[in-house]
């Protein structure tokens, strides 16, 4: 058992308040277990009761509590009285409606700001998905996100736009334009350069 693990034994007192939330809400526990099935490859509680798998990663894993504490935005004071013992990390900001299987990697200067996203949105650090006022239609300047989604370290991502199923948006990546299904993209501004599984050189 490595320190992480005992750590997370020996402060379970201070994840008390939205584990109680975590098992009383159906709703809550369903797309709270679905983006923790995007976690399961860095701890070694992977493979034992969900209940304790949430313990080990409010504790260790500040990207999961800030993914956590965004699906508990409806329970306004769970929301206070968990950060009183769980403080929330300042530098990642989420919003929009998201399904199941978030996952932040890293996080530091992260801000998802979509109208909405699909299952399984991957996101790495220093990542921006956000508004484009030039862009506004129907009162929507944000992306909508599709399911599988990857957006790599350092991109930006903003305005009314849409992003397919299954797109990976690589390192560095400015994306002002819609993005087809089954697609990677990369470059500022971003290009496609494999649709399909077959290399191409496209424009969006």
């Amino acid at each position: 058992m490595n320190y992480k693990n005992i750590s997370a034994r020996l402060q379970g007192f201070r994840t008390w308040i939205p584990r109680f939330f975590y098992l009383t809400d159906s709703d809550l526990k369903e797309i709270v277990n679905e983006d923790m099935d995007n976690q399961k490859y860095q701890c070694t509680y992977r493979n034992i009761h969900s209940n304790i798998f949430l313990n080990w990663l409010l504790i260790n894993d500040k990207s999961f509590r800030s993914i956590f504490y965004f699906r508990l935005k409806e329970h306004k004071i769970a929301w206070v009285l968990s950060h009183i013992f769980l403080p929330d990390v300042r530098d990642i900001e989420i919003t929009g409606k998201i399904a199941g299987g978030l996952c932040i990697f890293h996080g530091q200067g992260t801000v998802i700001g979509c109208h909405k996203a699909g299952k399984n949105l991957q996101v790495w650090q220093n990542v921006t998905i956000g508004r484009n006022p030039k862009t506004e239609v129907g009162g929507i300047d944000t992306p909508t996100i599709g399911n599988n989604v990857k957006i790599y370290t350092n991109s930006v991502v903003i305005g009314n736009i849409i992003i397919g199923d299954n797109v990976s948006i690589g390192a560095g990546s400015v994306v002002l334009k819609s993005i087809p299904p089954d697609c990677t993209v990369v470059g500022n501004p971003a290009y496609i350069v494999r649709r399909n599984g077959i290399r191409v050189n496209e424009k969006l």
